[in-house]
């Protein structure tokens, strides 16, 4: 089979191994772009005949096992099919091998070997829950291995190609020799271009590496976001690697005429290497805008207000280009530097202005009569007494000697 999504080529068309019951699963015998054939292959919905089931197909085995029809299907086949041929829908009396895949194939080449000559094979596949044919061969097939592809028979004639993860490989009535009763298929194998590992729509949801999505969009694995060419910007502005828009349905989000987004892009002077990750959001009277900015330095952004519920614990430096406004406590294990990036005690201020502290009268004070030893160094200004007084011992506020009004 050859993948031309993952780059996988030249792998044997018997990848699944030997079969030994209608379900085969293979799960992590494959990795990397290989792992597209990780998953559930499945051929329990052919037609049965006793014991004969349809995974002897694909078993490989040197036993003379085999898939056999229904007796009498060439007179009075077990099952009906319907598909799309060019415009038309055909309904057919058959006996048939469906197989389901965890990966989408477009195919363009298969290998059958019966026992039992049949003159008529269709191949249908599953799409948008409709089966469509793809290719009919009207030869001789009997008793070796026949190769079918387009250099001796039309795939894709009355219908466009496309991908599927589900075939039938169906032979209608009256299509095996004369006083032959049934036939048998020993052997099968396909080939094709794979288009990607188990790709699934279910009830409009798309998954990706999943068959069972729970959403609109389900994606188990990594993303990739891929917008510009790689190399250096030399745009003389920054370039978007990508961004995901939150808006309502049928909103026009160009110019940023959405609710909220999350982008990531690249600095001019820079390669698409280096990543600035924004997150970006809008109040409804505006345009979206970055609100907070992961920048490739390291160093991170707030183009807003912060307000925060909990504890902020930081670990280096922090540095606001506007105010800062702290509604509650602040903790600080360490010193605070005013006008310098290097305190030398607890509390430093380099500058020519002033330090404004406490103002307020004698009922306003945070301690009065109660000797309480966390108060001990507080000092304040009593503007009812006009005088600077500090709190010690004896639970006293005290005028400071040496500092007068």
């Amino acid at each position: 089979m050859n993948d031309v999504s993952f780059g996988v080529t030249n792998l044997p068309t018997s990848i699944t191994g030997l079969f030994t019951s209608n379900p085969k699963i293979l799960y992590s015998q494959y990795s990397g772009s290989e792992r597209v054939f990780n998953g559930l292959y499945d051929v329990s919905a052919s037609s049965v005949q006793d014991d004969n089931y349809p995974w002897h197909v694909f078993d490989e085995s040197t036993s003379n096992t085999s898939w056999k029809s229904k007796d009498d299907s060439n007179t009075s086949s077990g099952s009906r099919v319907s598909y799309v041929k060019d415009t038309d829908i055909i309904d057919v009396s058959c006996e048939y091998i469906q197989i389901t895949f965890p990966f989408y194939i477009q195919l363009d080449e298969y290998i059958i070997n019966t026992n039992g000559t049949v003159n008529d094979l269709r191949v249908i596949g599953l799409k948008d829950d409709t089966f469509y044919h793809i290719n009919e061969i009207t030869s001789t097939i009997n008793g070796s291995d026949t190769t079918v592809n387009n250099s001796n028979s039309t795939f894709y004639g009355f219908n466009s190609p496309f991908y599927s993860n589900t075939f039938q490989f169906l032979v209608p009535e009256n299509s095996i020799a004369i006083g032959i009763s049934s036939f048998q298929v020993t052997g099968l194998k396909v080939s094709g271009d794979i288009l990607g590992s188990k790709v699934h729509i279910d009830n409009g949801n798309l998954g990706i590496g999943t068959i069972d999505p729970r959403s609109a969009l389900e994606v188990t694995g990594d993303m990739v976001i891929s917008k510009p060419i790689n190399g250096e910007n030399t745009s003389g502005d920054s370039v978007e690697h990508g961004r995901i828009v939150w808006a309502g349905i049928g909103r026009d989000i160009s110019n940023n005429n959405h609710s909220s987004y999350i982008r990531s892009y690249f600095e001019d002077g820079t390669y698409d290497t280096s990543g600035n990750l924004a997150f970006g959001t809008s109040d409804g009277t505006t345009v979206a805008n970055d609100r907070f900015v992961i920048n490739a330095n390291g160093i991170n952004n707030f183009i807003t207000d912060v307000s925060m519920d909990s504890n902020l614990a930081v670990n280096g430096d922090v540095s606001f280009n506007t105010n800062l406004y702290v509604k509650e406590k602040v903790w600080i294990d360490g010193t605070v530097g005013v006008g310098t990036a290097s305190p030398v005690v607890v509390f430093d201020i380099n500058d020519t202005g002033a330090l404004r502290i406490p103002v307020g009268q004698d009922n306003q004070r945070p301690v009065d009569t109660i000797d309480n030893s966390s108060f001990y160094g507080s000092i304040r200004y009593n503007n009812g007494r006009n005088i600077f007084e500090g709190y010690g011992p004896g639970g006293t506020w005290s005028t400071l000697n040496g500092v007068s009004n």
